[in-house]
């Protein structure tokens, strides 16, 4: 008689918010809309993914990161989690997760977000972005990010368990450069 194995994966994301003394000196603080992920419980039928492929991906979910100033100041959001090669975020060794930014307001008018290598969307670890507007950095009071979390599992982490609980976390940090 051959058993079928249910592959129970719980996943949840927990993101915190922090801001640098000199943040707190200009009068600056982050807010985060959602700060915990939870997948709950996922079953194989619910993943799909092709049999060769390395990663499974899960579905993204959207959150917002608002920094808010008393006066025009220049903003600098960073995220510090544990960094992967792929330009990624780990989740323990079962997978991982990218952070992008889908759109980005400084006192209600489009900005890009920039590091000193240039134009980025995407957060990662150690990299702290900027809003510009016209080639220069921007002052503001008010900046509000669209972030879209998209995690991925190794297809190997979940071949050979029929539980997986998976927690990953990591921290916003606005600063005033």
């Amino acid at each position: 008689m051959i058993q079928s194995i249910q592959l129970c994966i719980c996943m949840l994301l927990a993101f915190s918010c922090l801001s640098s003394n000199a943040a707190d000196a200009a009068g600056c603080r982050l807010d985060i809309s959602n700060s915990e992920f939870d997948y709950g419980t996922l079953s194989p039928s619910t993943l799909k993914h092709p049999t060769a492929a390395r990663f499974i991906e899960l579905p993204a979910r959207t959150f917002t990161l608002t920094a808010h100033c008393t006066q025009p100041t220049a903003i600098r959001i960073a995220f510090n989690g544990a960094a992967n090669s792929n330009r990624s975020h780990q989740i323990g060794s079962s997978g991982e997760f990218t952070l992008d930014i889908t759109r980005a307001i400084l006192d209600g008018d489009p900005v890009g977000m920039f590091t000193a290598q240039g134009e980025h969307t995407r957060l990662l670890t150690g990299e702290g972005l900027i809003p510009q507007q016209g080639g220069s950095p921007a002052l503001g009071k008010h900046l509000e990010l669209q972030i879209s979390l998209a995690p991925r599992l190794h297809t190997q982490a979940i071949r050979h368990s029929d539980e997986l609980r998976i927690h990953g976390e990591g921290h916003f940090l606005l600063d005033t450069p």
